[in-house]
């Protein structure tokens, strides 16, 4: 199945762009399990996203294996291939100036 292309323009309204724009980003049930989730760890921190971890991915966790140490973060830097990490960047930056132009005043 071919995806259907649409023109988008700021002079022209296209009905299409309006109706993805105006959808919902995700489904009411994801947006009240998050809104939930986020009011818990506010409350509670660590216990909560351990407890979310858990309930979620059926993950057993401790504090301590929660964080990520210097020495993995080197070692998964040495990992990653040098054109990945010009593409990761690369990529960063084109989202960071469309961001920026689209700001209003």
């Amino acid at each position: 199945m071919m995806a259907k292309l649409t023109r988008w323009s700021t002079k022209r309204r296209s009905p299409e762009v309006a109706s993805f724009l105006s959808r919902p980003a995700f489904s009411e049930e994801a947006e009240a399990t998050a809104v939930t989730i986020l009011a818990d760890i506010r409350k509670r921190g660590d216990t909560a996203v351990l407890a979310a971890a858990k309930r979620l991915d059926g993950a057993s966790l401790k504090v301590t294996e929660m964080r990520v140490s210097n020495e993995e973060i080197a070692e998964a830097v040495k990992r990653v291939p040098a054109r990945v990490k010009r593409a990761v960047n690369d990529a960063h930056q084109r989202v960071w100036k469309y961001a920026v132009a689209g700001l209003r005043e």
